[in-house]
């Protein structure tokens, strides 16, 4: 027995020999001690989309202006530091890409959080995407040299018992095995580091994670998803990481109100919910860390600052939860901290959503609140009913209405009654507006108003465009210098700034004296519809956002009536109403003049697409923003005269065009395209989308083919059901070099087929609201995910018109 005992000894030695040589090989990172990393808070940070941008042109979006950044690029990042700091930010985690791209930045933001001197941190992200290990070392070592005696000498780059922490963002072109490598490679010339990796990008699951494990020293998040794809995560994420790897990081994402640039591929923000949502989730999961994704994600409206306010309503939700992160009481103010928000825009059809958020209070708690939805001229269209808050924690009201009840007006403007303690009713000014869309939603965004800093005007009424006043329209058919006039009545006390709005971007501005005359050159609007604002900024960024004063021109008079997609109730259904023709928006593209590599819309909404490949900084249009078309490649396409001396666009069938934003319009609509084919026997894709809203194909015998399918992306990347697909074919022919025009109609409950004015064919076609996102379109070949032009056409183009409506064949181009 005794020897059996001993042999039992000795083996049971051999095996637990053995299986710390297994750890020691499957987990060879060194000891980590994360207690300085306990309870920070962070941000990813894109160094392209810095804080600094204008407000005009292809810059940041207006929520810019309450930054009012210096221009000097270190400077800019000291103020950053000492501004977001007092949030309860720990620091920025920011992006250095391939071949140490934008590493300048970089080094900017390291150097201004130095000049802060408040302990702002900066961390070090890698987006890199090379596919070998010596490509990757090659790549990291880059960084690393440029970065040189920083890594260990500057006192705000990142470290933990020092030692610099990296965060790769694609981990996905290498295995875990290779990443040792990797790791092994960088640290024998720059030293020991801490290493985390992205676990929210791509497909992550259990078992990848535990492979990476044994490279890395934990985990963090980056990427947009949706509120249940981030709750799947983490509910196996997190007992993984507590459970089996305590000692490495555990860093979870908050994840943003995010819209994904301007292919729609984000989130819809539903105002603060799902950001609170967000919150609660990560709360939850108990992480060491936590990293807000992704604040300076922003290239003009897609933004995800949305407040347009110097105390930014994400920043005091990240202070309030941050302090509850970290154990400690929620900061509160002696009077109630009350936020409005509000949609940018709804389309009808769909609900209306406002919020009223209040934050904890010092004193007497409770505050009652009516929120009224008005015109531009204060006139009431709508009260809910008077609510109480106790503002003893974190308190929201969320209200919706059908936008469909305020089809007969272009916007609703929110106001707040409040009443607290002895002190009786006030009411705010009326807020940013929500404008009620058809066809399309331009923007998947909100205003968010601080009670507390708006500013109070004697007169909201006292400006005027040419004598048209505040909730009028003015008619104006060509652009030139036009009165916009501001008196006294908006008088502020101190440094100010007197802003004229265009369509909620800025337009010109002044600092000399809130009393002024000027002139300023209107855009001609066409076919569109346009508004106008005057805002107000005082020293200590309050702000004021006048009635709206709205322009157009004599083009589309009159009303229409429009099939709606109705999704306020249990039963989704087609209902029908009646709206301003000018409501309506559509992007035409004749094709007439050389325009360059632009493909220049002519509606007045300055859509505008680009000839060759198209990026998120080469597109220029302001339906969604307002940018400017960039240098790019050849386009592939010329312009040319016809025998009647129209001019057209020809493909060779290498190049296409693509309109990138909110184009192809998800429900009632109608594509147009002439075409002047220049050779048989192949398929060729003329008009495509990135979402299956339309795909127009000229077959190899001549027939025109026209295909409406099921979404394949919906929202924050999710994949809808692919349930239908509907194809129409021609009866006649698209012959070769003769212009054909081609039609397209959708009108809810059929698609239909039109060829010269005369119907081909038509099937019944269900909608689907995914086909609200991704919704680029390519001209010249099919489009593929998210504006990837696929060329395929070879011949002429011209007269191409997409319209957010069912048109008659009246109405179409081609008569």
């Amino acid at each position: 027995m005794k020897i059996l005992i001993q042999k039992f000894s000795i083996i049971t030695m051999v095996l637990l020999t053995f299986a710390t040589y297994v750890q020691a090989q499957s987990y060879p990172r060194p000891e980590l001690d994360k207690t300085s990393h306990l309870g920070t808070v962070w941000s990813h940070a894109n160094p392209w989309f810095q804080p600094d941008r204008p407000r005009i042109g292809a810059g940041g979006g207006p929520d810019f202006a309450w930054h009012r950044f210096t221009d000097d690029p270190v400077n800019m990042w000291k103020q950053v530091a000492m501004r977001y700091k007092d949030y309860g930010l720990t620091g920025l985690c920011m992006e250095i890409n391939d071949n140490a791209g934008w590493i300048n930045i970089f080094l900017n933001a390291l150097e201004g959080f130095r000049l802060a001197d408040n302990d702002m941190q900066l961390a070090i992200h890698l987006g890199l995407r090379k596919s070998s290990v010596e490509g990757m070392t090659a790549n990291i070592s880059k960084t690393m040299d440029v970065l040189g005696d920083r890594l260990t000498n500057h006192p705000n780059l990142y470290r933990i018992s020092g030692r610099p922490v990296v965060f790769i963002y694609g981990p996905g072109t290498l295995d875990a095995k290779e990443w040792k490598q990797v790791i092994s490679s960088v640290e024998a010339k720059y030293g020991s580091m801490v290493w985390l990796v992205n676990i929210a990008h791509g497909s992550p699951t259990p078992k990848l994670l535990r492979g990476y494990m044994e490279a890395f020293d934990g985990v963090s998040m980056y990427g947009c998803w949706t509120t249940n794809g981030q709750r799947k995560l983490l509910e196996w994420l997190t007992p993984i990481m507590h459970n089996e790897f305590p000692k490495k990081l555990f860093e979870a994402a908050v994840h943003t109100n995010y819209t994904s640039h301007f292919h729609y591929g984000g989130m819809d923000p539903h105002l603060t919910k799902k950001y609170r949502d967000s919150w609660m989730m990560v709360l939850k999961a108990k992480p060491d860390s936590i990293t807000v994704t992704n604040w300076f994600d922003v290239w003009e409206n897609s933004r995800i600052m949305p407040s347009y306010e110097l105390g930014d309503i994400r920043l005091r939700i990240l202070q309030y939860y941050a302090a509850i992160f970290r154990g400690q009481p929620p900061p509160t103010t002696a009077t109630p901290n009350l936020y409005i928000a509000n949609l940018t825009c709804a389309l009808l059809g769909q609900w209306m959503e406002f919020e009223v958020l209040g934050f904890p209070c010092r004193y007497e708690k409770s505050v009652k609140v009516r929120l009224e939805l008005c015109d531009d001229t204060g006139k009431l269209l709508h009260a809910f009913e008077e609510r109480t808050m106790v503002l003893d924690t974190l308190r929201v009201e969320k209200y919706r209405i059908p936008s469909e009840t305020f089809s007969a007006y272009r916007a609703v403007r929110p106001r707040l009654a409040t009443k607290w303690g002895d002190r009786g009713e006030g009411k705010t000014p009326l807020l940013p507006p929500t404008n009620i869309e058809t066809s399309l939603r331009s923007h998947l965004l909100f205003w968010c108003r601080a009670k507390q800093d708006l500013i109070k005007v004697k007169d909201p009424m006292a400006w005027s465009i040419d004598n048209s006043s505040p909730g009028s329209t003015y008619i104006l058919n060509q652009g030139g210098e036009r009165m916009v006039f501001s008196d006294s009545s908006f008088s502020t006390k101190g440094n100010r700034w007197v802003r004229v709005l265009r369509n909620g971007r800025e337009l010109a501005k002044t600092t000399l004296s809130l009393k002024f005359s000027e002139p300023i050159e209107m855009p001609a609007p066409h076919g569109a519809l346009n508004w106008y604002n005057l805002e107000l900024e005082n020293s200590s960024g309050s702000r004021y956002l006048s009635p709206t004063i709205w322009v157009r021109s004599e083009d589309r008079p009159g009303y229409v009536t429009l099939p709606i997609w109705s999704i306020v109730s249990d039963e989704p259904e087609v209902k029908y109403v009646k709206v301003e023709a000018v409501q309506v928006p559509f992007f035409q593209y004749d094709c007439d003049q050389n325009t360059g590599k632009m493909l220049m819309d002519s509606s007045g909404y300055r859509h505008h697409g680009r000839i060759g490949k198209g990026h998120l900084s080469n597109t220029g249009y302001n339906h969604e923003h307002l940018g400017r078309v960039g240098p790019g490649t050849d386009p592939s396409a010329l312009f040319l005269n016809d025998s009647d001396g129209n001019g057209y666009l020809e493909f060779d069938g290498k190049g296409a065009a693509i309109i990138q934003g909110g184009t192809a319009f998800p429900y009632a609509s109608t594509y147009e395209i002439s075409i002047k084919p220049m050779r048989d026997g192949v398929d060729e894709v003329i008009l495509g989308s990135a979402n299956n809203q339309i795909r127009l194909t000229r077959l190899a015998d001549g027939h025109i083919q026209a295909r409406r399918k099921g979404a394949t992306e919906g929202e924050g990347g999710t994949k809808p059901k692919l349930n239908f697909e509907v194809v129409l074919k021609s009866e006649v022919k698209a012959p070769i070099a003769k212009w054909t025009n081609i039609a397209v109609v959708y009108d809810i409950k059929n698609l239909f087929l039109y060829i010269n004015g005369q119907l081909q064919d038509s099937k019944p076609l269900q909608p689907s609201q995914a086909s609200e996102w991704i919704n680029p379109i390519v001209i010249g070949g099919d489009c593929s995910f998210p504006y990837n032009p696929k060329p395929s056409f070879k011949g002429g183009v011209k007269k191409i018109r997409i319209y957010g409506r069912n048109l008659s064949p009246e109405e179409f181009l081609q008569k």
